[in-house]
């Protein structure tokens, strides 16, 4: 691979098979890839949010097929679908799923899961969190205790408990729909001001997903479905580990990720 901030070229035995300039720049520093059933994947993260009109600069596309979003998926539909509905006329327009049939990371574990708060030896208070999986615990600065995050619906809330009273403080939006889709995942992170989530494989891959900003002045962007407009956009950072070693620990710091791994100790900077 050879990615600079406006440019990639993928070669295999030192033959170029993909080669092109890129329409606008990229965060060279945050691509990955995946090679998958004979199938190569790379993901590139833009410097800048807002919609591209293309992938490429005029004259600067790669060698093979491009596809589109108007054109039916049939050379990688691994990254669309794994059950296109087919027909004797080709991929039909119906909905893929049915809507009594929820997906599996739909499904909200169902815990036995409950909070205590312990405030003497002889008097405690009992919560329930029964249909609210939960998913981390997000340290705080000084003697405060550690804030709590839950799965409310497809997002991750998290609450500031303090004598017996719980505050809702912040959102991660799609947290707890996103993280149940991770089958590998291994570590659920947060810094206490709450800027990102952060999500780790067993192994090599860290996925940081930060709060939604506010789209640049002049930049509009609309939901393909729905037609409304969006007043924000959530940047997603992945990372890649030079060694395919089992991550043992994961901490976060409003800047850093530090990660620990059998032999190594990393220290991923939050762009």
């Amino acid at each position: 691979f050879e990615v600079t901030d406006s440019s990639v070229e993928v070669k295999v035995a030192g033959n170029s098979m993909l080669k092109g300039n890129l329409l606008k720049k990229i965060e060279r520093d945050t691509w990955t890839w995946t090679l998958e059933n004979g199938k190569l994947g790379v993901m590139l993260a833009k410097e800048n949010s807002g919609p591209w009109v293309s992938l490429w600069k005029e004259n600067g596309g790669p060698k093979g097929l491009e596809i589109t979003e108007d054109r039916p998926d049939t050379l990688m539909p691994h990254l669309t679908t794994d059950n296109p509905i087919v027909t004797e006329t080709g991929i039909t327009n119906e909905p893929a799923f049915n809507t009594q049939e929820l997906e599996a990371v739909d499904d909200v574990i169902d815990e036995n899961s409950i909070l205590v708060w312990q405030k003497s030896a002889d008097a405690q208070d009992v919560a329930s969190l029964a249909g609210n999986q939960h998913l981390m615990i997000v340290p705080q600065v000084g003697a405060d205790p550690p804030a709590l995050c839950v799965r409310h619906d497809v997002d991750g809330f998290v609450w500031k408990i303090k004598d017996c009273q719980a505050e809702h403080v912040s959102s991660f939006p799609a947290l707890g729909y996103v993280q149940a889709g991770k089958q590998s995942r291994k570590f659920l992170v947060a810094p206490h001001t709450f800027t990102y989530s952060a999500i780790c494989d067993a192994s090599r891959h860290i996925y940081i997903y930060r709060q939604p900003k506010p789209l640049e002045a002049g930049t509009e962007l609309r939901n393909r479905k729905s037609g409304l407009k969006v007043e924000g956009v959530a940047v997603q950072q992945v990372v890649t580990l030079e060694n395919n070693e089992e991550i043992l620990g994961l901490q976060a710091t409003p800047s850093y990720i530090f990660v620990l791994t059998t032999h190594s100790f990393y220290r991923v900077k939050v762009l």
